[in-house]
């Protein structure tokens, strides 16, 4: 018995040993199990981590390009905008007055970062960078121009108020004259608005307009009046305001990046507007002096008596006198107050051309029209031009005007009209129209002087017979014709002889006083890279 116990003990043992074993064993398998489950987990979740960063990844790029996109966009229509402004700049080098011009162009020479930053658009390539500092650098170099212009108005505005020797404001009025155009160059390069420049801008051309006509009288051997004096007391006055509140635009351009100096709620615009304050009404005793009259932006009977327009007769009246383009999507894009209330509008013609239009609210007159898309070819020639832009004008309700000059600037045809009364030019009534020698399509109309001085004028007699003048010219000028026109000269209309010819391979414009006998003035024509110009 005893050794059969003992023999079911072990058996039991090894039973139990064997029963261990595979528990071990099973514990084992399950621990390696569980292990290959915590792994699959870890990995399942590293994956999920993964796809998720890959996602949070994908997102931040897909934001950062789509950011990059947005500001790629707002650049490239702002180098446009610098483009634009080139582009006008260019076509206001033609219409500029004589006397002065060549040499301003030479002198003036702004922002060239900005214009170069337009040639680079123009052949498609534009890097971001580069664009953004050229951009702010050329605002800031007008702005600094323009304090240092504004500095020097200041100085010599003070001198002209206790100037008495004619000698001496003959000089100062040239340095007043020279520095208020390049002051006013300096505001076309600012990033703002055109319409809130305005103000600011009328200044500036009012006080050079004002300088020039005084200047003229002094060397003709006159004086000032005491209307004339008060008149250079309140442009003193108002510059002085100007250069008091310059400071605080140089602080604003130079602590500004590019978004916040073309903000129309940032610093700079506030202190643009602050800046612009003085210049915003003259008294009423200069708007009826030589200040205004000077610069010719009084508002004229001719507009003053018509009835006024309302949105949607206005919109008819530019369809009416656009319907020769093709127009596409014409529409109206907001009404500009000051001295002459204009309906704005946008329209695309049939080529694809994009135009600007004003149309006066007063009678719906065609202000200005703008286009600035480049002609390509010479499929019409100047007289073809002429024609055109004289049904053109016609078309819009300017019928008393004449051609008096045509030029070719590459493919566009500039050709300036006048209003002609009783056989008698009057140079003050001045309509300007160009013509696309491509498409044989009027692109643009600059019709302000004529709307402003447009009347009808009781004309003086001629005491000078145009027989004799035309004797002189033929004396002298080959090729002479002589006409009677009406232009301004010391800060009034003077009835005169218009006296054209050729001299010494140059051909030449002569004034002549139809009541003295005097030169008023004297033009030559000179060929320039924007066709042939009078200076």
């Amino acid at each position: 018995m005893k050794k059969e116990y003992e023999s079911s003990s072990g058996a039991d043992k090894v039973e139990a040993i064997a029963r261990g074993e595979k528990e071990k064993r099973g514990e084992a398998e399950d621990r390696r199990e569980e292990a290959g489950q915590e792994m699959n987990r870890l990995e399942e979740d590293k994956r999920r981590e993964a796809e998720a960063a890959a996602a949070r990844v994908a997102a931040a790029q897909e934001r950062r390009a789509a950011k990059e996109e947005k500001q790629a966009a707002k650049e490239e229509k702002l180098a446009a905008k610098e483009e634009k402004r080139a582009a006008k700049e260019e076509r206001a080098k033609g219409r500029r007055q004589p006397g002065f011009g060549g040499w301003l162009a030479a002198v003036v020479s702004l922002s060239v970062a900005v214009l170069a930053l337009g040639a680079i658009v123009t052949v498609g390539y534009f890097d971001l960078d580069a664009a953004r500092t050229g951009m702010e650098g050329g605002y800031r170099e007008a702005v600094y121009e323009f304090s240092e212009h504004v500095e020097s108005l200041d100085a010599d505005l003070a001198k002209a108020r206790l100037a008495s020797g004619n000698y001496e404001m003959q000089k100062l009025l040239s340095d007043i004259l020279v520095e208020s155009e390049l002051a006013e160059k300096c505001i076309e390069y600012f990033p703002v608005e055109e319409r809130d420049a305005e103000q600011l801008t009328a200044f500036f051309n009012r006080t050079g307009s004002c300088a020039r006509t005084f200047l003229y009288k002094l060397a003709a051997g006159g004086s000032l009046d005491e209307g004339e004096e008060e008149a250079i007391e309140y442009m003193y006055r108002t510059v002085r305001q100007l250069c008091e509140a310059t400071p605080a635009l140089v602080r604003s351009a130079e602590e500004g990046a590019l978004e916040e100096l073309v903000s129309p709620q940032g610093d700079f615009a506030a202190a643009f507007g602050e800046l612009s304050a003085p210049t915003a009404e003259a008294p009423k005793r200069i708007q009826q002096g030589p200040f205004l009259q000077a610069g010719g932006q009084q508002e004229g009977a001719f507009l003053k008596d018509a009835p006024a327009l309302s949105q949607r007769e206005a919109t008819a009246r530019a369809e009416a006198y656009f319907r020769g383009h093709g127009v596409r999507q014409l529409h109206m894009t907001g009404k500009t107050e000051g001295r002459t209330p204009a309906y704005t509008f946008e329209f695309t013609d049939k080529a694809g051309r994009e135009y600007t239009a004003q149309l006066t609210e007063r009678g719906g007159y065609l202000l200005l029209l703008e286009s600035y898309k480049a002609c390509s070819a010479h499929n019409y020639d100047a007289e073809n031009c002429t024609d055109i832009a004289s049904a053109f004008l016609e078309r819009c309700g300017y019928a008393s005007v004449r051609p008096v000059w045509a030029s070719e600037a590459g493919t566009d045809c500039c050709v300036t009209f006048v209003c002609e009364q009783e056989g008698v030019l009057c140079y003050p009534d001045r309509i300007l129209v160009k013509v696309c020698e491509d498409a044989g399509i009027v692109t643009g109309v600059d019709a302000r002087a004529y709307l402003a001085n447009h009347a009808a004028r009781e004309l003086p007699e001629a005491r000078l017979p145009q027989s004799r003048v035309e004797e002189n010219a033929a004396a002298r000028l080959t090729d002479s014709s002589v006409r009677p026109a009406l232009i301004r000269a010391d800060g009034r209309e003077v009835l005169c002889y218009e006296v054209t010819g050729e001299y010494g391979g140059r051909r030449y414009f002569a004034y002549i006083d139809a009541d003295s006998g005097e030169t008023l003035e004297l033009r030559v024509v000179v060929g320039t890279d924007r066709g042939e110009v009078i200076r």
